[in-house]
């Protein structure tokens, strides 16, 4: 209790709000270390949960720019066009028959990112350009190959070519080894990017449109260690208080 603290004669006391509570109930606030251990460590895991929820949400990005096919881009890395930042759309033709055209992405951050590449019409037809998209790594290796209007693929910081052609053309190496084939399979993921192969007919070629949504993906990692940190310190402080 108060009455057994020791005080300097010479000196006035003056009550904290704790001590006022503590003399007036004559509880003494129970230490830190006495409370119970799973409370605290519940707390503590509660608040790093929601850290770490905040932290791994995905939030959407769509940016507005266009990038207009200019002339016709290139098939190899070499004579890859450049699509700039703040661009979420390219619109672009196959002509002529056979062709492929190769774009150069650049991504700062790690991200999941859905193209979508809009149909002409309600109807599948025959007729349409029927595309395949393959992803390769700023080396050249292929990464993923999609015969789909609508596919996601995950990216880290870095650049990376994107190729749209018709659906019955393949990637292969300098030696003309495929090494993605025309539907959904890598061959080779080692294998480097330095031609494409017809496997079939018809080719149809066509107008085309591609649609990206860039879906970012903070690491939770550093909020929770933060986190981590702040409670470290707030029980050190609170111990040495105690």
């Amino acid at each position: 209790m108060l009455s057994s603290r020791p005080t300097t004669p010479s000196h006035s006391i003056t009550l904290s709000t704790s001590d006022a509570d503590e003399q007036r109930t004559g509880i003494a606030e129970q230490p830190l270390g006495e409370r119970p251990i799973r409370e605290t460590f519940m707390n503590i895991l509660i608040a790093i949960s929601v850290v770490c929820g905040i932290g791994s949400a995905t939030a959407i990005a769509q940016v507005g720019g266009i990038h207009f096919e200019i002339g016709d881009a290139g098939q190899l890395p070499p004579t890859a066009q450049m699509v700039p930042a703040g661009v979420n759309r390219i619109h672009g033709a196959i002509s002529p028959l056979g062709d492929v055209d190769l774009y150069l992405l650049t991504f700062g951050v790690a991200a999941s990112v859905q193209v979508q590449i809009p149909l002409p019409g309600p109807i599948p037809d025959d007729t349409w350009f029927d595309t395949d998209v393959t992803i390769f790594d700023s080396l050249g290796h292929p990464l993923s190959t999609h015969d789909a209007v609508n596919f996601n693929f995950d990216v880290i910081p870095g650049s990376y070519y994107f190729a749209i052609a018709d659906w019955n053309i393949a990637a292969t190496d300098a030696s003309g080894e495929i090494i993605a084939d025309d539907y959904t399979e890598v061959l080779d993921p080692t294998g480097v990017l330095g031609g494409w192969l017809v496997t079939s007919s018809p080719l149809r070629g066509g107008s085309y449109e591609v649609v990206f949504s860039v879906a970012t993906i903070p690491e939770p990692s550093t909020g929770a260690l933060f986190l981590l940190g702040i409670a470290g310190l707030g029980v050190y402080r609170r111990g040495a208080t105690d």
